[in-house]
């Protein structure tokens, strides 16, 4: 029996290995396929299968490997998990599996992990909602969400008219204006769906309720609702507006000046030719740091 072991070993040495499959994790070769196409069980006998059906399964997984298939690779335990896998499973109501399934290349070498990519973006994705600004730091404060924008003359005009009656009443209101940040837009959106009413501007939020519109304002202005409402609100007894950016609250960018261009580009190369400034928003805009609060 031994001799014949011998023989084994040294017809396995003669021949040429094509390539070996081994494992990720602890290095172990788990599969040799030969140049004439023949593969050959584990060198290790813990992985040695007696029984057919398992040799069968595993010559059809090494065929998927060397046409570049995606492959299941486990070591020690046919249901290993991934960590961010499982995380990201009990986050989301996405199909995602907990095993960990490589994807391996002709070769037989791993060249990525199944799912792991959307699972990431899934993961990230979900983070923005996790770190939600509570609305309990706008207790005692008017938040108007508004626009700039004169391309709907309707919309403006009902926005100038929300936010001449809160200056009349002179209270302190903060306004969101959504053309010059597209970030105050995803807010409303968000805060919108929280309530089940559709983003029509200028809506209005007072201690961090939804009041309404322009058309909820003006009723509420003329039977004197609103008026009962602002009693808590903190009062202005001579409105101004800033003497650095005239009320808008944003400024052209200190870094960039406004060309959203990152300060690490120049004229010689152009490797960085797609980077952009990191101090301002999309617009090339920060915010006014004299009235912004």
């Amino acid at each position: 029996m031994f001799k014949s072991e011998m023989k084994a070993d040294s017809e396995r040495l003669s021949r040429k290995v094509r390539f070996r499959v081994a494992s990720s994790h602890s290095g172990r070769v788990l599969k040799e396929v030969y140049a004439d196409g023949e593969a050959a069980d584990s060198l290790d006998s813990e992985y040695a299968s007696s029984s057919e059906t398992d040799q069968t399964s595993r010559l059809s997984e090494v065929d998927g490997q060397q046409n570049g298939h995606v492959g299941s690779e486990c070591d020690e335990n046919e249901t290993e998990q991934d960590d961010l896998l499982i995380l990201v499973r009990a986050t989301k109501e996405r199909g995602f599996g907990t095993k960990r399934v490589n994807i391996l290349s002709k070769n037989g070498t791993v060249r990525g992990v199944k799912h792991k990519v959307s699972a990431g973006q899934a993961l990230f994705d979900n983070l923005a909602k996790v770190f939600q600004v509570s609305t309990v730091l706008e207790f005692g404060r008017i938040v108007i969400y508004t626009t700039s924008l004169r391309v709907v003359r309707t919309t403006f005009e009902r926005c100038e008219l929300v936010r001449k009656i809160f200056q009349n009443h002179r209270v302190k209101f903060e306004e969101k204006n959504i053309a010059l940040n597209s970030d105050y837009g995803k807010e409303l959106d968000e805060r919108c769906r929280r309530v089940c009413e559709v983003p029509s501007l200028p809506v209005v939020f007072i201690d961090g309720h939804y009041l309404g519109g322009a058309e909820k304002i003006l009723l509420m202005n003329e039977s004197g609702e609103l008026q009962d409402l602002l009693t808590k609100i903190e009062r202005v007894q001579h409105p101004h507006e800033c003497p650095s950016c005239g009320g808008f609250g944003f400024l052209p960018c200190s870094a960039c000046h406004g060309s959203k261009m990152s300060v690490f580009r120049n004229c010689f190369t152009d490797s960085f030719k797609a980077l952009k400034c990191t101090a301002c928003n999309e617009n090339g805009l920060q915010r006014c740091r004299s009235c912004a609060g």
